[in-house]
């Protein structure tokens, strides 16, 4: 017998559609991106202090009264804050790749291995920061975060949230047992250029085992996975009461429970070792509550702008649209001013000195951010990228104006 009905061709995966333009994105996660990146200039020069007694935190043992003051205030405020508050933000820009896959008729896969290409040439870039510029590159462990995170993407909700409340353990474990390693001098204190791009790259590895591999990044990941579906960033303006819920109790959380850790930072209170660890381990903890409170803050101001744009707030924009590029030309310009094999500025100035010197490049950095924003320019590392992870005729997508909110 025959039949005229044929069967039907399986659906070929569309291919993956290009980047985000400049038109499509949400203000929130911009603003928040831009102002993030001063939080780690500020958390990561005091790394770069060595060739003295060092305190907890790699600040300077024999600071002034105003380095002390400011050493407590960035403990607080912005240690251990700022890179859970990235995270979040890495996290709700998974979600946002895939989403845009799926819009287009791609399918689950293929957003997931698009994702697996644009972490794995993430963790390349992260190698070549650190083994050149800067031990401390989170692009690495952000990287390996953001393959294991590819396992728990498409969970249910409920149960997501769960994996995110157990991964808190591990990140706060680890930061509390540092403190049975005291900070002595600067990890990089050597003069020989070679020599140091071979310890930056060990102490790289070593972050992308114990920060990437142990789950120290997946629950600020996850939360922002959980933030993306919510919506909360993508339309502030309807959930003005949930986010300022959120920004008070996290921002509350992250100073109460900081307070003790960043007292030891700013040499104002010598806390037995056992006292230390759970000072520590409670600074971590609160640290990722205070960074979903700040992204929720911005949320909250770019909900004000909504129909306005960004106005004043442009060049912060600009500079979280490229934040990569912002983030990168930090290390071109501190390493080489605070290292030993630089003009080894770490060696003697102060913390309040060392402050003004991140602030300053930041600032500079928003200033070239936005010169290529008022150009019509992307950042050339996200370029780079994304010419990397879509292929060169899919990541040119035409230059637009920034969305409103």
């Amino acid at each position: 017998m025959t039949t005229d009905a044929t069967v039907p061709s399986p659906p070929v995966p569309a291919a993956p559609v290009g980047p985000t333009r400049p038109d499509e994105r949400s203000l929130a996660p911009d603003l928040a991106r831009g102002s993030v990146l001063l939080f780690i200039a500020l958390a990561n020069v005091s790394t770069y202090h060595y060739g003295r007694e060092l305190g907890v935190g790699y600040r300077p043992a024999d600071g002034s009264g105003l380095d002390r003051t400011l050493d407590l205030l960035v403990a607080l405020l912005i240690d251990a804050r700022s890179y859970p508050m990235f995270a979040v933000l890495f996290g709700y820009g998974m979600v946002k790749v895939l989403e845009r896959q799926l819009r287009a008729g791609g399918t689950v896969g293929a957003g997931q291995r698009l994702l697996v290409r644009r972490n794995l040439w993430l963790l390349a870039f992260g190698a070549v920061h650190a083994t050149l510029l800067f031990f401390g590159d989170i692009l690495g462990p952000y990287a390996v975060t953001g393959l294991l995170a590819l396992l728990f993407l498409t969970l249910r909700t409920r149960i997501l949230a769960w994996v995110a409340a157990v991964s808190l353990l591990p990140l706060t474990l680890g930061f509390g047992l540092s403190r049975l390693f005291p900070a002595g001098e600067g990890v990089i204190t050597t003069d020989d250029y070679l020599l140091s791009t071979l310890i930056r790259l060990g102490i790289w590895i070593s972050n992308l085992v114990f920060v990437g591999g142990f789950f120290g990044l997946m629950a600020p990941v996850l939360i922002g996975v959980l933030l993306a579906r919510s919506g909360l960033l993508d339309r502030p303006w309807e959930h003005v009461r949930r986010l300022r819920l959120l920004a008070v109790t996290g921002l509350v959380a992250g100073v109460v429970g900081g307070l003790p850790f960043a007292l030891q930072v700013a040499r104002w209170w010598d806390a037995p070792v056992a006292l230390s660890v759970l000072a520590a381990a409670l600074h971590a903890l609160t640290g990722v509550a205070a960074g979903l409170g700040y992204v929720c803050l911005f949320a909250l101001l770019a909900s004000t702008l909504r129909g306005r744009g960004p106005g004043p707030l442009r060049p912060l924009a600009a500079t979280g649209e490229r934040s990569l590029t912002a983030y990168l030309l930090q290390s071109v310009a501190l390493a080489p001013l605070m290292s030993a094999w630089g003009l080894g500025l770490g060696a003697g100035i102060g913390s309040a000195q060392a402050y003004a010197l991140a602030a300053g490049v930041w600032a500079v950095t928003v200033v070239i951010a936005a010169a290529l924003a008022a150009a019509g320019n992307r950042g050339p590392f996200e370029i780079l990228l994304r010419r990397l992870t879509y292929g060169a005729r899919r990541a040119a997508v035409p230059p637009g104006r920034l969305a409103s909110p």
